[in-house]
C-alpha cells in the first residue's frame, strides 16, 4: 500500500499534517508513488489517466471499493498485533526490512 502515516505522539505532528494536507495529497505525489509501487491510487485523476493503459488498475480498484478489508475477527489479532508493533518500530527507527521480516516469523509461527 502507499500511503503516509503521522504519529499520534510526534515531536512535529502539526507539521506531519500539513505535509499531508500541502504536499502528500498531490497528483504529483500520487503519480511518483505509483511510479515506484504501482498499486490503485485513490487520485482518482491519475487513477483514469493509467487506465488507459493498464485496466488492471481500474479492476482491482472497483474491487477494492466493495470490499472488506480484512475479516473483523479476534483471530486477526495474530496478524495485527505483531504488524502495528512491527510499524510503531519502523516508525521509531528500526530496520524496516529486518523488523517486518521478524513480524512475518512471528505471525506464520501464531498462524501455523
Amino acid at each position: 500500500m502507499n500511503s503516509f502515516y503521522v504519529a499520534s505522539n510526534a515531536a512535529n505532528a502539526g507539521f506531519a499534517q500539513q505535509f499531508m494536507t500541502d504536499v502528500a495529497s498531490s497528483p504529483d505525489v500520487a503519480k511518483a508513488m505509483y511510479e515506484g509501487n504501482p498499486l490503485p491510487p485513490v487520485n482518482l485523476e491519475l487513477r483514469e489517466e493509467i487506465a488507459a493503459s493498464d485496466e488492471h488498475v481500474v479492476i482491482f480498484a472497483e474491487a477494492a471499493e466493495a470490499a472488506d478489508p480484512m475479516p473483523a475477527i479476534p483471530a486477526m489479532a495474530a496478524i495485527w498485533g505483531p504488524l502495528g508493533i512491527a510499524q510503531a518500530n519502523i516508525v521509531g527507527g528500526a530496520d524496516p526490512h529486518s523488523t517486518m521480516e521478524g513480524a512475518g516469523e512471528e505471525i506464520a509461527t501464531a498462524i501455523g
